[in-house]
């Protein structure tokens, strides 16, 4: 009976030890081995494929800030908003051009996105509904014009002057002024007097822009966002002058229609079936934590569109940290915090560690932004590009915001949605905002063992001063700089069916049959030891109390 006493404990021992072993001495090596194996970026892998080609399309939702009175507003009294939204698309992704440098520990490719309206996401709104909203490129074109007017006004008479010399006629004829008035010397004295060419082009807005009396253009969603709002439709005299130049600066938000005789001015259709610059990752093959960490963005280590210090070294605002949001590094922990590059905004984003989550059955941390978001930045974001805007003395923007000129050739400022977080300088000038962090915050959700993203949202609104613009009179009325939403953007991602159950089978199930494993049998070798032991406990018991007892015996008399 002594010998199964013993032997009870012992296979008790065996198994907790062999269980807590393999737990955690065996199994982690050989997972840490697979997940590294499955997440490098190795051609011909599945891997691979599914990072050249997003298995899913991403929500890529617009929320439009439709704008409800006009005729107050241009009468100087606050903009009234009504939010529209969502309208979503589904943007598909896909990378060319890659090339493997020879280490195979980086890798360079173009990332074309494309867009489809998805009509079951987005309910009961359409492409083609009407809406009133800021007219940007307006706004855009005539403060530029304010901003910059000397040095547009000198490559206006330049090109005045090519366009003369190519004609044999008019050539003659110049030539023959020059005797007594160079054309030369009209042409400075009109870039020196450029408040006086103010006037004109104000004169001239409904050549451009097309009839209005407002700052504000009725449109669709269709034509704003994608398909373009047209205007300088055959221009002639200063408003060709004005459209050439619009044609110039080559923005990414203007092209040509198809019968060459008119712009367009569009949000988003420069990102669709396009790219966003070159891309150069790291594939982890050698350093895993840095696993599609980017390395390089259009050749460049650092970001141009940010002040360097005083001695021309790069700044922290100009590194590019982070990966693009699709990946990260595996095997996070939790006080882990991790960097994701946009290109919308040219800019790193930092995401702090908030909580653990649950995503359909797969654990998960949570990364988000925290309340200081473009509230405390370097000194460094602070461009000071736009005229006339509502600043600090400095000349900096309040806390909030995030001044764009650089990053998208246009006076645009980027906050987050309904100026959550923002100073409320900025939120006390405009009517209709309900900030409100579970919906407007910036987050993402990792698995993180593989660094699999499971949901994220990233969130921007985009902005413009509305403004007084020297002599146009549609504008003389802005007495006060107001920051004006346009819209804002949701980039996100909830992953499928598929996608969760690949993310499972690869590694939630593996993970959750050995912890299952390793714990029946260390609760079976507990459940033997203190078995033997009560077993041991009560059979001393047994014997203390029969040596107790009393004999009897057997008189007889």
């Amino acid at each position: 009976m002594s010998k199964w006493i013993l032997v009870g404990p012992f296979v008790g021992v065996v198994l907790i030890t062999v269980a807590l072993i393999i737990g955690y001495v065996v199994v982690p090596p050989i997972v840490d081995q697979r997940v590294t194996e499955n997440v490098q970026l190795v051609e011909g892998t599945e891997q691979y494929e599914r990072w050249v080609e997003v298995p899913q399309p991403l929500d890529f939702k617009v929320y439009i800030f439709n704008v409800t009175n006009v005729d107050e507003i241009q009468r100087g009294m606050i903009p009234k908003l009504e939010e529209i939204g969502p309208f979503v698309y589904s943007q598909s992704r896909k990378k060319h051009n890659i090339r493997f440098s020879r280490s195979l520990d980086r890798v360079s490719y173009y990332s074309q996105m494309s867009f489809t309206f998805n009509k079951e996401k987005s309910g009961y709104l359409t492409e083609d509904m009407d809406i009133t909203v800021l007219n940007m490129h307006m706004n855009t074109i005539l403060q530029i014009i304010d901003k910059e007017g000397r040095q547009i006004i000198s490559n206006m008479t330049r090109g005045v002057e090519r366009t003369i010399d190519h004609i044999p006629v008019v050539n003659v004829v110049k030539k023959m002024l020059d005797r007594y008035t160079p054309l030369q010397s009209i042409l400075q004295t009109v870039e020196n007097e450029t408040p006086f060419f103010m006037p004109v082009i104000n004169d001239q807005l409904h050549t451009i822009f097309g009839p209005t009396n407002s700052f504000f253009v009725k449109t669709t969603p269709r034509k704003f966002l994608f398909d373009g709002v047209e205007f300088c439709r055959d221009p002639v005299g200063v408003a060709q002058l004005v459209c050439q130049m619009v044609e110039d600066r080559k923005s990414a938000t203007i092209t040509k229609t198809p019968d060459n005789h008119a712009l367009r001015f569009s949000m988003f259709n420069h990102k669709n079936v396009t790219h966003d610059g070159l891309y150069e990752v790291n594939t982890g093959i050698r350093r895993l934590e840095r696993l599609m960490r980017i390395e390089r963005w259009n050749n460049a280590r650092v970001l141009p569109h940010w002040k360097a210090d005083k001695n021309g070294a790069p700044t922290t605002c100009q590194f590019i940290n982070g990966t693009d949001g699709t990946a990260v590094a595996p095997f996070r922990q939790a006080n882990d915090n991790l960097y994701i590059f946009s290109s919308d905004i040219c800019r790193s984003v930092q995401v702090f560690y908030d909580e653990e989550i649950n995503y359909n059955g797969i654990r998960g941390f949570r990364y988000s932004i925290r309340n200081n978001f473009l509230n405390e930045m370097p000194d460094c974001f602070c461009i000071d590009k736009i005229k006339g805007a509502l600043t600090e003395n400095s000349g900096c923007l309040y806390p909030g915001a995030l001044d764009l000129t650089d990053c998208l050739d246009a006076p645009v400022v980027a906050t987050l949605p309904h100026f959550l977080n923002a100073d409320p300088r900025y939120n006390v000038m405009v009517e209709g905002l309900n900030a409100t962090p579970e919906k407007h915050n910036i987050f993402m959700d990792v698995e993180p063992y593989t660094g699999s993203p499971l949901r994220g949202g990233k969130r921007m609104q985009f902005n413009m001063f509305l403004k007084q613009i020297e002599q146009i009179k549609l504008s003389e009325n802005f007495k006060i700089p107001r920051l004006f939403p346009v819209l804002w953007v949701d980039e996100g991602l909830e992953l499928n069916e598929e996608m969760t159950d690949l993310i499972k089978g690869d590694l939630t199930n593996v993970l959750t049959l050995v912890a299952v494993l390793q714990w029946s049998f260390v609760g079976i070798g507990v459940a033997l030891i203190f078995g033997m032991l009560l077993w041991y406990y009560l059979l001393t018991r047994k014997v203390k109390n029969s040596a107790s007892v009393d004999p009897i015996y057997d008189v007889k008399g």
